[in-house]
């Protein structure tokens, strides 16, 4: 194929990547921060 498709390739996948580790943190944080809230409100 031709540069500019692999290029286009990479930089799809350097997005998807990213926005996947985006997805993940923020799933993450708010797991962690409603533990937190029902470890505070239940004691």
């Amino acid at each position: 194929m031709s540069k500019r498709f692999q290029t286009a390739v990479w930089l799809i996948r350097l997005w998807v990547a990213a926005a996947v580790m985006c997805w993940s943190a923020a799933a993450l944080g708010g797991y962690l921060g409603w533990l937190t809230v029902m470890k505070l409100t239940g004691q």
